[in-house]
């Protein structure tokens, strides 16, 4: 049958739109899933200060790091050590993330980071900055890292292993008096 130009130009335009829309389902997706477009960048963007909670999870057992004022934290109900605190604020706000090391779930348990691993979550006024699964470290100062809600296996060029593997009791302030040295007159044995 002979297609008058009236059809064809439909027929075209009917074309046209099929590809457009095959164009759209498969970049709107991609673009609206930004997750695969973090290598290259820093793991969270934020500032020391602006950070106000973390909180350290395995299984059932949890750590929650609060900020008291602007250089104090407590660690459950007790004093944390600032020190350590502020070191790891330090590495995680300078970790960028090299490389995407895998893109399978079975893969997880090798990396450690399966849904019960360690999970740390960085929360700026009760907004969460970011909630990841911390695995195991890789062949240098590095560590294997999941996003919470991202399937892929990211590493960040920190090593972060002496937080995560950290305890109430190594996060606690542990000081026990402090006494300035001219207040000092005399030591005895």
């Amino acid at each position: 049958p002979n297609m008058n130009p009236k059809q064809i130009k439909i027929l075209g335009l009917i074309t046209i739109i099929l590809v457009v829309l095959i164009i759209i389902i498969g970049i709107v997706p991609s673009l609206l899933n930004n997750k695969g477009n973090i290598v290259g960048k820093n793991l969270i963007s934020s500032t020391k200060d602006k950070i106000d909670s973390i909180e350290l999870t395995e299984g059932t057992n949890s750590i929650k790091l609060t900020k008291v004022d602007s250089t104090n934290w407590k660690v459950n109900e007790f004093k944390a050590d600032n020190i350590i605190i502020g070191e790891f604020l330090d590495s995680i706000l300078k970790a960028k993330v090299t490389t995407i090391a895998s893109t399978k779930k079975e893969n997880y348990n090798i990396f450690n980071v399966q849904d019960d691993s360690k999970k740390l979550s960085l929360s700026s006024d009760s907004e969460k900055l970011i909630d990841f699964f911390a695995g195991k470290n890789g062949s240098t100062l590095e560590t294997y890292i999941r996003i919470v809600g991202d399937d892929n296996v990211y590493i960040i060029d920190q090593d972060i292993s002496s937080f995560t593997a950290s305890s109430v009791e190594t996060l606690r302030d542990k000081t026990v008096a402090l006494i300035s040295i001219d207040k000092v007159s005399q030591v005895n044995n």
